[in-house]
């Protein structure tokens, strides 16, 4: 028995425990926390009471900033995204959609809201400004995302068109619009 255990001595392991159960256990009586490790089970002792190891955390740090690149897609499909702000000359090309190619979904992220009065963006083609997200179809004023999901098919090739009207005394505005296309 005394060879499949291993006692190391911590100073302040980072662990989580629970009761033990009811099993013998070696334990060291010690002003320091007494971890003893086995193949099968992790035991630590701290203060005199015996307790099995249920978990060990990681701790992460998360902070909130400007939306980074979209990740790679779990379906088939190729994202086109493109950064946009409250001055922008539009409308502004996004990605040329391929004929019989299926536009699946139009993602607006706002990242900084929009300060205009009555400010829009739209994204469609030439033809029809609006034809894959309206207006109504997001929400300028705050930071956040919305998505609309078209399933607009063109037959032939044609540019997908962002346009923006900042609105009235508009002085900040900015985000990303993601266009999610069939391969």
């Amino acid at each position: 028995m005394a060879d499949d255990l291993q006692i190391v001595v911590a100073s302040d392991p980072q662990v989580v425990v629970v009761p033990l159960p009811d099993i013998q256990v070696l334990t060291e009586v010690s002003a320091q926390p007494v971890v003893v490790e086995s193949p099968a089970v992790e035991v630590v002792t701290l203060d005199g009471d015996s307790h099995v190891v249920d978990e060990v955390r990681d701790i992460q740090i998360v902070t909130v900033g400007e939306a980074g690149p979209r990740g790679a897609t779990g379906a088939a499909g190729s994202d086109a995204q493109m950064n946009f702000a409250y001055g922008d000359a539009t409308p502004a090309p996004i990605v040329t959609a391929t004929a019989s190619k299926v536009v699946y979904s139009v993602e607006v992220i706002i990242t900084e809201a929009f300060d205009g009065a009555g400010a829009v963006v739209t994204v469609g083609d030439a033809t029809v400004a609006d034809r894959l997200m309206h207006a109504d179809e997001n929400t300028l004023t705050s930071i956040g995302s919305n998505t609309t999901a078209p399933a607009y098919n063109y037959n032939v090739d044609t540019p997908i068109l962002l346009s923006i009207a900042p609105g009235a005394g508009a002085s900040q505005g900015r985000g990303v619009v993601i266009i999610r296309i069939q391969s």
